[in-house]
Order: structure tokens, then C-alpha cells, then sequence
């Protein structure tokens, strides 16, 4: 079994860490330099206050400086931000 968290290993488990990954495949060009995609769980907590923070107090000030900013959020508790 592989495991990424380091606390899951035990005797019949390989540790398996973060490190960086590089795709064998090429990835398209963005085609919007405007846009922000935030990922994560936003029914935890602390990623939920963090959002909430973001999208009060730093969105607008992005908006207001390129109009044509867009944004993307997207995992779990997600669907509770849609209208961004």
C-alpha cells in the first residue's frame, strides 16, 4: 500500500511524498491570464475562513484593478461559492 500522509504508515505500508511531479505530457498555454483557480476543501474551516477573507477583502481590490479578472473555485464546498 502507498501511503502519502506520513502519520499512515506502518509495517505493510510504503511512505510515498510529496515531491513535485512533472507530466510527461505538455500542457496547453492559459488561455486567460486573468483568471485565479483556488482548489481545496472549503468544508474545513480554516480553508472556509480563508476564502471568505479572500473573496471580502482581497477579490474586489483585484476587480477593481482588471475588470476582466475571473475566478474559479473549485473542491469540496465548493458549489457554496458558484457566483465567483
Amino acid at each position: 500500500m502507498l501511503v502519502a500522509n506520513h502519520a499512515e504508515v506502518d509495517e505493510n505500508a510504503i511512505y510515498f511524498p510529496n515531491i513535485p511531479y512533472e507530466s510527461p505530457q505538455k500542457l496547453p498555454a492559459w488561455k486567460n491570464p486573468n483568471a485565479l483557480v483556488l482548489v481545496g476543501n472549503f468544508r474545513y474551516t480554516p480553508n472556509r475562513s480563508g476564502i471568505e477573507w479572500f473573496l471580502n477583502k482581497v477579490w474586489p481590490l483585484v476587480r477593481a484593478m482588471s475588470p476582466s479578472a475571473s475566478l474559479l473555485i473549485a473542491g469540496a464546498g465548493s458549489e457554496d461559492y458558484s457566483r465567483y
